[in-house]
């Protein structure tokens, strides 16, 4: 059986994915839709640095790098869009 504070950690977990899918939608609808994917695959990044500083979770190297490339990306897609 679950926990209740796991439940809540769920259901709020789930409502704020919910959300953030929706706000993307929503801006696709007043932003060019490359700089908008772009922008959301922004997270990986913050996954990653979340998991690598706060959760200590390794092989830090690839993480790093893979971040790296995803920032890289970002960069590009963000000086085409100009």
């Amino acid at each position: 059986m679950m926990s209740r504070q796991t439940l809540i950690l769920g259901i709020t977990g789930g409502l704020v994915s919910a959300s953030a899918y929706g706000l993307v939608i929503y801006v696709k609808a007043f932003a060019p839709l490359g700089m908008v994917s772009t922008l959301r695959e922004t997270s990986v990044v913050f996954a990653a640095l979340i998991g690598m500083l706060w959760l200590g979770e390794r092989p830090w190297k690839l993480r790093l790098t893979a971040a790296l490339i995803v920032v890289v990306g970002v960069v590009s897609m963000s000086i085409a869009t100009i």
